[in-house]
Formats: C-alpha cells, sequence, structure tokens
C-alpha cells in the first residue's frame, strides 16, 4: 500500500471536516483529544495521552489550547493530587457531535463504492493493522 494515499485520504477527511463541522478552528490533535474526552468523561491527561498515542507534552498543549477555546477543563484528582482529570464543557459537546457528525457524512460519501460485504472486510482490515500497530508500538516502547 502506497504510505502517500493513506495522507492524501486523511488530509482530504481533515479538509471535509474543516468545511463541514461548525464551531472554532480546532487542530487535527485538538479535535481528537476533544472527541476523546467526550467519549471518556473524565479521564487523565495520562489517559489520552496513552489511548490516542500521543506525547505527553503534545496533549498538555492541545489541552491548554482547548482550555482557552473553553472547549475542556482541567480538574485536579480529588484522589490523586497529581493527576488532572479533564471534562468537556458543553460547547466542548457541541464540537464533538458536530465532528462525529461531519466524520460519518464523510466515511458514507467515500464508502459508497463497497458493498456491505465489502465495508465489513474493509473495518475488518483497520481493525487487525490497527492492533499489530499498536503491537509494534508496545515492542518498541519494551525495547527503547
Amino acid at each position: 500500500m502506497d504510505f502517500l494515499r493513506i495522507n492524501v485520504l486523511l488530509n482530504c477527511e481533515r479538509g471535509f471536516l474543516a468545511r463541514n463541522a461548525d464551531g472554532p478552528s480546532l487542530n487535527e490533535t485538538e479535535c481528537k483529544i476533544c472527541t476523546y474526552i467526550h467519549q471518556n468523561p473524565l479521564c487523565s491527561q495520562d489517559n489520552v495521552a496513552r489511548s490516542l498515542k500521543l506525547d505527553k507534552t503534545t496533549v498538555a498543549k492541545a489541552l491548554l489550547c482547548l482550555e482557552n477555546k473553553g472547549l475542556v477543563t482541567r480538574n485536579i484528582d480529588k484522589q490523586d493530587r497529581r493527576r488532572k482529570m479533564l471534562s468537556i464543557t458543553p460547547e466542548g459537546e457541541k464540537i464533538s457531535r458536530a465532528l462525529r457528525t461531519a466524520h460519518d457524512e464523510w466515511l458514507e460519501k467515500i464508502l459508497v463504492c463497497l458493498t456491505p460485504e465489502e465495508r465489513a472486510n474493509f473495518d475488518n482490515y483497520c481493525n487487525r493493522i490497527l492492533k499489530t500497530a499498536e503491537q509494534l508500538i508496545a515492542e518498541d516502547r519494551e525495547n527503547a
């Protein structure tokens, strides 16, 4: 598979989302984090970094931007004062829903060329590829 084609496809999706999701301008990382927090209420910064495979510093910077835009809040965990728990604001929920709706619309539009069986196979292939990628990342961490 051609690496360039995957990147072009992802860039097309980003452009579609930027044109079709209402709300403040968010970069790709902010979109991912906002959506993750919406789907995982009261998660920690570490959870976000680990789940999205992002550097902790990248997550911290993006969270600061999301806080400044009024989309998320960070509160100290009462049971472990070193941890910050994340919550999405009502405006953040609105943005996250708009992103999800636009993403679903994008998938419907681009997957129209596949039969239901091909869509199921594609989903299975993506899951297998992701699982393999996660295993490789885990092995790299163990060997570092």
